[in-house]
């Protein structure tokens, strides 16, 4: 009526032949003894004292980890129309860092105002132009910038103007850690 397997069974290495029963009973006695021993694992562990968790799903993946936020520094510029206002801020970087952000100088601007121009630099530990752009106050008052440290040290970012008004600068730059520096 059924028909006979030689279905090996992998828990105590008895052939299924010498059972002599149907294909089915022989898979629902193995699958039996399968939950029988792993039941009995199961007791033996909770009777050793263990309080934890199986699980037999797969954990899913860590999230993603998410990059700082851009430091943001704002500074009142004082005039430079006698000498040129600058300043200056540095932060210590490893090799392959990326410097990413924007810088934005605005302020009143009159008719009497002898220049428009702005400068801003990123420096490199030895004193390497890494990035260097003019800026005007009302045409193009905005600079967004992006590069690589080449290799580990401090780095620098100044912007100077030559405006007989204060201006306002704005720096959002990443990564963080940017400390004031000088003028």
């Amino acid at each position: 009526m059924f028909p006979r397997s030689t279905f090996y069974d992998k828990i105590d290495n008895v052939t299924a032949m010498s059972m002599n029963l149907p294909a089915s009973q022989i898979a629902r006695r193995c699958g039996m003894r399968k939950k029988i021993i792993l039941t009995a694992l199961l007791v033996s562990l909770v009777g050793l004292g263990f309080t934890g968790c199986f699980t037999m799903a797969p954990q899913p993946p860590p999230p993603p980890i998410s990059p700082a936020p851009p430091q943001r520094i704002q500074y009142e510029m004082p005039a430079g129309c006698i000498s040129r206002s600058s300043v200056s801020y540095s932060n210590y970087l490893d090799a392959g860092e990326q410097i990413s952000g924007l810088v934005q100088l605005t302020g009143i601007s009159y008719s009497t105002d002898w220049s428009y121009e702005w400068e801003f630099h990123i420096l490199g530990p030895g004193g390497e132009s890494m990035d260097d752009w003019t800026g005007h106050y009302e045409n193009n008052p905005r600079h967004d910038f992006n590069c690589t440290a080449s290799y580990a040290g401090t780095y620098t970012i100044r912007v100077s103007h030559v405006s007989c008004y204060r201006k306002t600068l704005v720096i959002e730059v990443t990564p963080p850690g940017w400390g004031y520096s000088g003028k």
